[in-house]
């Protein structure tokens, strides 16, 4: 899987936005090529900050089911639109499970914080990614 698939946002499956379940949840879903529903879920906490998990399938693991390179770009395209519409966040935490793709997240996250204008901070622990705003002063 080439890092730059991941990131061309034509690509990745169409979605769609849902925030029928308040204001602190809103989702992005979208279909593969088999009819498999992927959502990108994205969980304000008290704080503010944004905890972004996504699946395809019902499972947040590695499928094995093709389409790798699709299903990260729309998780992608989807964190990056979400980043954009929401300019008072400044600390974003996605989970990167897996020993197998610990490199591809920390390339993921390294990329998406220069694409964005953020940076990683220091992993709060285990497979927990920490993103946050560069503010200028």
């Amino acid at each position: 899987m080439r890092l730059r698939e991941l990131f061309d946002a034509s690509t990745a499956f169409p979605y769609e936005w849902d925030q029928s379940d308040g204001p602190g949840y809103v989702v992005a879903r979208a279909y593969d090529r088999e009819g498999r529903l992927i959502e990108v879920n994205f969980t304000r906490d008290e704080d503010g900050n944004a905890n972004i998990d996504f699946s395809r399938g019902g499972s947040m693991g590695d499928t094995g089911q093709g389409d790798g390179a699709r299903v990260f770009a729309t998780a992608i395209n989807a964190i990056i639109e979400y980043v954009e519409k929401n300019d008072d966040l400044t600390v974003i935490y996605f989970v990167g499970d897996g020993a197998s793709r610990k490199k591809l997240y920390d390339r993921i996250a390294t990329r998406l914080g220069n694409q964005m204008g953020w940076h990683r901070a220091a992993r709060p622990g285990g497979s927990v990614y920490k993103m946050v705003r560069d503010i200028e002063t």
